[in-house]
């Protein structure tokens, strides 16, 4: 199997010219190599840049976005023009009290 590590997986947005206003979302696992894509998938590298690291613990995927919306606005960096991504790992498993953690990558570039 080309699969890297079983336990990690990637949620890949990718955004329509006009930042946030459509996107593409393709869930997948982090390869060797993509020599060798099954039928019906897609293949994607993710660059190396420098992202902003957004790690959330809750059952609302949406407060990332919210805080990340806050954090921009009082940094010193804007969104780029790049695939943002979530990393879920064994961190995401099931807890008894429903909430799962998860790490967000957006690709960051100063104002």
């Amino acid at each position: 199997m080309n699969r890297v590590d079983p336990y990690f997986a990637f949620g890949l947005s990718e955004y329509s010219p006009n930042l946030r206003e459509s996107f593409n979302y393709i869930i997948g696992y982090s390869v060797q190599n993509l020599d060798h894509i099954p039928d019906g998938m897609v293949g994607r590298t993710i660059p190396m840049q420098e992202y902003a690291l957004f790690v959330y613990t809750g059952h609302r995927i949406g407060e990332v976005w919210e805080y990340s919306d806050k954090w921009f606005a009082s940094s010193g960096y804007k969104w780029a023009e790049a695939a943002d991504f979530e990393l879920y790992d064994n961190r995401f498993a099931d807890r008894e009290d429903g909430n799962k953690t998860i790490s967000v990558y957006i690709p960051i570039t100063k104002k």
